[in-house]
C-alpha cells in the first residue's frame, strides 16, 4: 500500500517522524530528498495502545473534533478507522 500510493510520498518527513501501522508496529521515515520516494524502515518496536490513543486524541483535538475525552480505543485499527472517518 505504501509504495502504491503516491500521495504518501508527497509530504516532507523529518527524521523524527514515525509511521504506526494498524497493528501498532513502528516504522522510521527517513528525510525526503527532492522528489524521491520514501522507503520506510521497520523497527522491532510497537507503540503501546495507550500512547497510540493519546496520539489519536491529539490529532482529533487539532481537527476540532468533540468528545475526545470519551475516546477509548480497543485496537490500533479502530484508531485508524476513527481518523479516516473524521478526516474526510
Amino acid at each position: 500500500m505504501w509504495t502504491a500510493n503516491a500521495d504518501l510520498h508527497f509530504h516532507a518527513y523529518s527524521i523524527e517522524d514515525r509511521l504506526i501501522d494498524s497493528s501498532g508496529k513502528i516504522f522510521l521515515l527517513p528525510e525526503k530528498k527532492g522528489d524521491e520516494y520514501i522507503e520506510i524502515n521497520a523497527t522491532n518496536q510497537s507503540s503501546p495502545l495507550e500512547e497510540f490513543t493519546k496520539l489519536i486524541k491529539n490529532h482529533l483535538a487539532q481537527s476540532n473534533q468533540c468528545c475526545i475525552a470519551k475516546i477509548q480505543l480497543g485496537s490500533y485499527l479502530e484508531g485508524m478507522t476513527l481518523i479516516e472517518k473524521t478526516d474526510t
